[in-house]
């Protein structure tokens, strides 16, 4: 039988909330509020169950085109809905969550930033490896599964992360580092266009190579247990440039 709900309101993390017609409840990635949509369900609990949208069948209103139509899934599912809005079901997540916190908070100029894209500073990414050009890529995981997709950099991210990303990339590629000795990075970048990035790998080998030639704001290369699927830091390997980042709010 066919998976067909109608979205009865976004939920905190973005994801539309319905009930399945066994009445057990499904939070779905990929939907708006009043819409009926085609499921794919990729979990299931004794009370939930979790699923991605396959098709939109009655569309919202509020719905648009996003600006990152392969990666909104697995970093912003908010790009699906116009930015007014976004920030109206923001606003009222943030209000429900103080409330039931008990926390009677008056909210003023709640919306001062009108940057919906190239906002983030701080981008967590795995890595892809292609068969036929022999390059490693950024990649991201597929909500919903074990699979990965290469990317380039994110319409989320500063252009200082995207760019530092690029060259992290490319050095890795000129130095034919395989995606096979690698596990995660992490870029973060400060207002002035500095990044830090940490890099997490599964070949102690790649301490060998000048990663401070890159001149980043602050480098770091961590040794992670391979059998692990975290990224933890289990031995550093390489550090150069500054051992923290540092920026100023409200300024």
């Amino acid at each position: 039988m066919e998976n067909i709900v109608t979205i009865e309101k976004v939920v905190l993390g973005g994801q539309g909330l319905g009930t399945l017609p066994n009445g057990k409840k499904v939070f779905v990635w990929g939907a708006l509020p009043k819409e009926k949509v085609l499921l794919r369900i990729y979990k299931t609990k004794s009370s939930y169950a979790e699923a991605i949208t396959d098709e939109v069948l009655k569309e919202s209103r509020d719905r648009i085109t996003p600006e990152g139509p392969e990666e909104y899934v697995s970093t912003s599912p908010w790009q699906i809905m116009n930015f007014e809005a976004e920030n109206n079901t923001k606003f009222r997540l943030l209000c429900e969550a103080f409330t039931s916190a008990h926390l009677n908070i008056k909210w003023e100029n709640f919306f001062s930033d009108k940057k919906r894209y190239g906002y983030r500073n701080k981008m967590e990414y795995n890595f892809w490896w292609d068969n036929e050009t022999q390059r490693v890529s950024l990649a991201l995981h597929r909500r919903g599964s074990h699979q990965k997709f290469m990317l380039d950099g994110s319409v989320l991210a500063s252009d200082a992360i995207n760019n530092a990303g690029r060259r992290l990339i490319e050095y890795m590629n000129n130095q034919k580092i395989e995606a096979r000795s690698l596990k995660s990075v992490i870029l973060r970048s400060q207002k002035d266009g500095g990044v830090g990035v940490v890099l997490y790998a599964v070949n102690r080998d790649l301490s060998s190579f000048d990663w401070g030639s890159l001149n980043f704001e602050s480098f770091t290369l961590y040794y992670s247990e391979p059998k692990s699927p975290a990224s933890v830091g289990t031995e550093l390997l390489a550090s150069y440039g500054k051992k923290y980042l540092e920026d100023e709010i409200l300024s």
